[in-house]
């Protein structure tokens, strides 16, 4: 009769012990409190790709022990919060979920490229019998090779370029960058 009463103890205490566990992690759970931002602006790297990580989205720490995840909502889909090219100038719906807890919130993403593209442009003399400058009729009618600039765009394969000429005349005793027997001058700004 004694073993059995021993072995009641130890079932007891494996049962008790096993309740402690449930009860510490039900808690833990149960503390995991998240808050996503409304909105988040982010502009993407030289590489046009982003991965958005949850504390970019959640305001304060109110769950130190989870296993956080970010999805983007896309097509109606939710998908790993992976930005691309393809998302500049989108407001994203994101959310973040604690796998462990279940605990969800969301915000909104707003993609921009910020990165100011790269040019290099190389200067041009031309005769004065010369009087469209544009830069097509210099390209396509002249065939001169620095019509435009080089340009070198993170997240676009085909940027819009636009520019500006200012006109400068002048007179026989000026010169333009060292240079002398030049009568005008245009800047362009891309």
């Amino acid at each position: 009769m004694h073993t059995s009463n021993s072995t009641f103890k130890n079932v007891l205490g494996v049962f008790i012990a096993l309740a402690l566990v449930l009860a510490i992690s039900a808690r833990t759970n149960a503390q995991c409190t998240l808050v996503c931002n409304n909105l988040v602006q982010i502009s993407l790297d030289e590489d046009c790709n982003f991965a958005i990580l949850p504390d970019m989205i959640l305001e304060g720490g109110g769950c130190p022990n989870g296993n956080l995840v970010v999805e983007m909502k896309i097509n109606n889909i939710w998908v790993p919060a992976v930005l691309t090219s393809a998302n500049i100038n989108q407001t994203i719906q994101v959310r973040v979920r604690d796998l462990i807890s279940l605990n969800i919130c969301w915000g909104y993403v707003h993609v921009e490229d910020k990165l100011a593209p790269v040019l290099t442009c190389t200067d041009v003399t031309l005769s004065c019998a010369v009087s469209t400058y544009t830069p097509a009729y210099l390209d396509n009618v002249l065939h001169i090779a620095h019509a435009y600039p080089a340009v070198v765009e993170n997240c676009s394969s085909n940027p819009t370029m636009t520019y500006i000429d200012t006109w400068f005349d002048l007179n026989c005793t000026q010169t333009i960058n060292g240079q002398s027997e030049i009568s005008a001058y245009v800047r362009r700004v891309w």
